[in-house]
């Protein structure tokens, strides 16, 4: 991520800790806040648009703030989303930080939306208060084994891409590249494996290709010698809008 995107990032994220809604604060200038609830559960997927998350939890801006943010790992957007809506107290997410199309599709679609654990999925009436990251060269991409004869996107035909969870935004980004190649989204199969199973799985020759973000990509290069097979930063989706920070808006409005 190039110095000023990080910064960009950690600037958006670190909002948590200043302005987000009445629920964090009682009024007043930024300044003299009394922060009202001061213990909260993040879920957030470990990715590089997660970064500046990160950097301002060990950096501590959230603490400076009278914060204290527990990091909730997340395998996909979906997964914590319900969490979410229900606002159970053994299961508690207080805010996520994910790809725009699950907040958008659980916003909208009303419980319908798909799930990666295939799980009944609700309605959540979602506030999107922060900007996290948009796509840039390098972040996300479809990887293959060395040696593999799949050498063009052409050669996805018929073949199995593994994503981490149904209709999200790895899936819409991939899905994007296959179309502006001239190939049907419905002539590949997708399977759903969480991030850190994927590069076993395509190692295991479950799925031909995966979709990965960093760090997963380069930890798979490292370790499995993944190649490259198209950088998802092209065509109609080449700068799109990835990630943001949410919360129901019931929530926000409690006392």
């Amino acid at each position: 991520m190039r110095a000023a995107e990080a910064l960009g990032a950690v600037v958006a994220v670190a909002i948590l800790a200043i302005l987000f809604l009445p629920r964090f604060t009682s009024g007043g200038d930024a300044a003299s806040t009394v922060v009202e609830q001061q213990d909260l559960n993040v879920a957030v997927v470990p990715a590089v648009d997660s970064a500046g998350f990160f950097v301002a939890l060990h950096q501590g801006l959230f603490a400076q703030r009278g914060l204290h943010v527990t990091f909730v790992p997340a395998v996909s957007s979906e997964t914590v989303i319900n969490a979410q809506a229900l606002d159970e107290p053994l299961d508690r997410v207080d805010i996520s930080c994910g790809n725009y199309v699950s907040y958008i599709q659980a916003h909208y679609d009303r419980g319908r939306r798909s799930s990666s654990t295939n799980d009944a999925m609700v309605a959540a009436d979602l506030d999107i208060f922060a900007e996290g990251s948009v796509m840039e060269t390098g972040a996300q991409g479809l990887y293959v084994m060395p040696g593999s004869h799949i050498r063009t996107l052409a050669g996805l035909e018929g073949k199995t891409i593994g994503v981490n969870a149904p209709g999200n935004i790895l899936y819409l980004l991939a899905a994007s590249v296959l179309a502006d190649n001239g190939l049907s989204v419905s002539g590949v199969h997708f399977a759903y494996y969480p991030l850190p199973a994927m590069a076993a799985m395509l190692k295991a020759g479950k799925i031909s290709a995966a979709v990965l973000p960093e760090p997963f990509a380069s930890q798979a290069e490292q370790s499995m010698g993944v190649t490259l097979l198209a950088d998802l930063d092209q065509g109609a989706t080449i700068a799109f809008p990835v990630q943001g920070c949410a919360a129901t808006r019931q929530w926000a409005a409690q006392p």
